[in-house]
């Protein structure tokens, strides 16, 4: 423990109201206070003679009374290590704050006596506690009975460590650790700790009854898979959660039942960008005030939590807009006059006055008019908002506006006129409005699906419809027929079979129906724009990323200028649609919250006849990123096969040495490679390996074609290596001649060398850890390439 007797006292100017032009909503600039360091985390302190933020500062703590709210002055300053993660909270007269690592150490529980401060003492206690077996942290709490919560230490796995300061506040004992994964975050009442376990992509409850056996009682994912903090409303029913990632929101849970719970609603800051990041969300009373970075702070009316309005705003960071670590840091609600303080990371402490009150509110359902039908997926927009409300499955919704006044409000959905009406709401009232909607014409519309050889009907054919209102998915009966009632405009189709190639096209309808004939050649493709039959088997190991069919929903990874792409953001191009097979596809993930972990995942093709096909060619298009990890290089890979369901070969791979940020294309002759049967098939397979990393695939544009005579043919006889894979590691070969056998990792660096012998060669590898290996056979006049695979 060490005790410092360092305090620095003087007053800071303020800036005055009228210097301050930001965008606002209800919530109204009072003072701010410039530091020449970086800020991090808030909170604040009060007695009965005035109000104190606390504020983490980039090298250190600073005291500032805040009472006259139009002139703060900082009362000390403790100098402390540089670090751009400081935490602060009380307990009684006593500031408590933690410092994450950043490249400075630590200095373990930071305590300041916060009435020697405030009455003028000129050494107050100031005590760095190193004797509590952690030396940096990311976050703390303090529960109601006087429970310190240590979260992200660097202590075992970074759960969560709890401390008695009611006993000896300025030297705790240790009460019990939570310690099943890392928690970034949380917040406890009662004997319940709620936590961020930002990298599982949930939130915990934990029973924290019995401090030594802490028990795990539910958890849930949230919305963008990196959970950072969460806070639980007063009535303890309803839990609020920010994932800290670009496109994140602040979200709302059902909670009363924890075997049974349920998101209700979420909600983006108030500018126009959707790219903004969440950061810290705060539960007071009606409303959830949070830190927004770039959009600064932003206050939203949770009394009907699966309707959440924003109601209050004020931009701290007019510099700064969009995605990016930048702006508002920290938000404290609770003082006393009901003032916000704000911590800007580049612009200093903000005092800000609230003035904002309970939302109004709109609700009902929508349905057909002639049928009476439910409406699902119907947008309501009330014009001056930046939000619109889908119905659910019933045709019900909930909307609403942060100022009670008299709105224009439409409704619109596929297939249906829009609605233009005018209401009037009023502050925290709920107007029901049902609405009915027009629906348009549609003409019945048939589609016939032939073989082009023969002009008969391809049963069971796939047929996808689309435009940017409609979207139809459609099988074709016995006679190749499809039938479909669609209303006027223009439409995309693809069409195809396994055992066909897929052709995409576009058509209209305008006032009638009509018979559309679509012709398919025979041969295998697959561009999957449609459904035609892949498998996807995995390891039980696997915890995420397996094979999906989609659009690909892009992550990257790294900072600065050293950013990668590792989904895709697209498919490979020049197909039908946006398709493609890729692992992992979650919708505004985080690149770690939905790649491949733990194991292997397996994409598997309808079978093939091959038998007519003279030098079988095939060609296709993936992608892969290897990256991450915890100081170890990437080892994982890509893996292509090609079975006759008697024998399988592996006839392309990627591993670290290859990947990149677009699609790669491969052509390859099956001849001599592999005997033609009427049972072929590919697999395509990609695996996270111990230690994991990141690691995403893609596969598309399959194309099996004919008569390609001059590409390159493999000659399976020369050199072949078995068995491959190899669990036990012992691999046999046949050698025409004398030569050198010489085995490469997958960075190409040699780690095995031996003679070889001409006739029959056995050669024990089973030192070698699994992985993928190339194994070289180098003679006189030739030489030969295996890839193989240890298990």
């Amino acid at each position: 423990m060490k005790n410092l007797n360092i305090i620095i006292l003087f007053s800071v100017i303020f800036t005055q109201q009228y210097l301050f032009s930001q965008e606002s909503l209800n919530i109204n600039f009072l003072s701010n206070l410039p530091y020449n360091q970086e800020l991090s985390d808030v909170w604040g302190y009060s007695t009965d003679e005035g109000e104190y933020a606390l504020v983490g500062v980039f090298d250190g703590i600073s005291v500032v009374d805040v009472t006259n709210s139009l002139s703060p002055i900082e009362l000390a300053f403790f100098p402390g290590p540089e670090s751009i993660w400081r935490d602060l909270k009380t307990w009684g007269n006593y500031l408590y704050c933690i410092n994450d690592q950043n490249g400075d150490g630590g200095a373990g529980l930071q305590i300041i006596n916060l009435s020697e401060v405030i009455s003028g003492i000129s050494n107050p206690t100031y005590i760095e506690n190193m004797n509590l077996q952690f030396e940096t942290a990311h976050n703390i709490f303090i529960d109601e009975n006087g429970v310190l919560y240590v979260f992200g230490a660097d202590y075992l796995e970074g759960g969560c460590m709890m401390f008695d300061l009611v006993s000896d506040p300025e030297n705790p004992s240790l009460l019990g650790v939570f310690d099943d994964y890392y928690f970034h975050d949380g917040m406890v009442r009662g004997d319940t700790l709620w936590g961020g376990a930002v990298y599982e992509g949930v939130f915990s409850v934990v029973d924290v009854s019995d401090k030594q056996n802490p028990i795990i009682i539910g958890t849930q994912s949230t919305p963008n898979a990196f959970t950072h903090n969460c806070w639980i409303s007063d009535d303890g029913d309803y839990l609020f959660t920010t994932d800290e990632v670009s496109t994140a929101f602040v979200t709302s849970f059902d909670v009363s039942d924890l075997d049974d719970i349920s998101e209700l609603d979420r909600i983006q800051a108030w500018s126009l960008d959707t790219d903004v990041i969440p950061h810290n969300t705060h539960v007071d009373g009606d409303f959830v005030v949070t830190s927004y970075y770039t959009d600064g702070v932003s206050v939203v009316d949770v009394s009907r939590p699966s309707n959440i309005i924003e109601v209050g705003y004020y931009d701290t960071s007019e510099s700064f807009s969009g995605d990016g670590f930048n702006g508002a840091w920290g938000t404290y609600p609770w003082l006393p006059s009901g003032n916000i303080l704000v911590t800007d990371i580049e612009n200093g402490l903000y005092v800000l006055e609230s003035k904002y009150s309970n939302a109004s509110y709109v609700e009902g359902f929508v349905s057909d008019d002639i049928t009476g039908a439910a409406i699902s997926n119907a947008e309501i927009q009330i014009i001056g908002s930046n939000h619109t409300t889908l119905t659910d499955l019933s045709g019900f919704y909930e909307s609403g506006m942060a100022e009670s006044g008299t709105y224009e409000i439409i409704f619109s959905a596929p297939g249906y006129s829009d609605a233009y009406e005018v209401i009037s709401i009023s502050s925290g009232e709920v107007l029901s409005f049902d609405i009915a909607l027009i629906p348009f014409e549609s003409y019945s519309t048939q589609f016939s699906i032939l073989s082009v050889a023969n002009l008969t009907g391809i049963s069971n054919a796939s047929v996808h419809i689309f435009n940017d209102d409609f979207d139809y998915e459609l099988i074709a009966d016995f006679q190749g027929d499809v039938y479909v009632s669609l209303v006027a405009g223009d439409y995309s189709i693809s069409i195809g079979a396994w055992g066909y190639v897929t052709e995409c096209s576009s058509f209209s309808i305008s006032g009638i129906g009509g018979d559309l004939v679509y012709e398919l050649e025979i041969g295998y493709s697959d561009d999957f724009s449609l459904d035609l039959g892949w498998e996807v088997t995995n390891d039980i190991s696997l915890s995420s990323g397996e094979w999906e069919r989609g659009i690909p929903n892009g992550t990257s990874y790294g900072w600065g200028q050293n950013i990668s792409l590792i989904n895709p953001e697209q498919d490979a191009s020049g197909d039908c649609g946006g398709y493609a097979f890729v692992t992992g596809n979650m919708i505004n993930a985080d690149a770690g919250s939905d790649d491949v972990d733990d194991g292997r995942t397996t994409l598997v093709s309808p079978k093939m006849d091959l038998t007519y096909y003279d030098n079988p060619v095939i060609s296709f298009e993936t992608w892969f990123q290897n990256d991450g990890g915890q100081g170890s290089p990437p080892n994982d890979s890509l893996l292509v096969y090609v079975s006759n369901s008697i024998d399988t070969v592996l006839i392309d791979y990627r591993t670290v040495s290859s990947v990149a940020e677009q699609w790669v294309s491969s052509t390859i002759s099956l001849e001599n490679l592999i005997d033609m049967t009427n049972q072929m098939y590919v697999l395509v397979e990609t695996m996270d390996g111990d230690p994991g990393h990141l690691v995403e695939a893609g596969f598309d544009r399959l194309f099996v074609s004919g008569n390609n005579i001059g590409l390159y043919k493999h000659n399976k006889t020369s050199f072949n290596v078995f068995p491959n894979p190899s669990k036990e590691g012992i691999i046999s070969f046949e050698s025409n001649e004398n030569g050198v056998l010489v085995v490469n990792d997958i960075s190409g660096r040699i780690i095995f060398k031996t003679k070889a012998f001409k006739g029959y060669n056995s050669i024990d590898l089973g030192s070698f850890p699994s992985g993928l290996y190339t194994i070289n056979l180098i003679t006189e006049f030739n030489s030969y390439t295996q890839v193989w695979i240890r298990k």
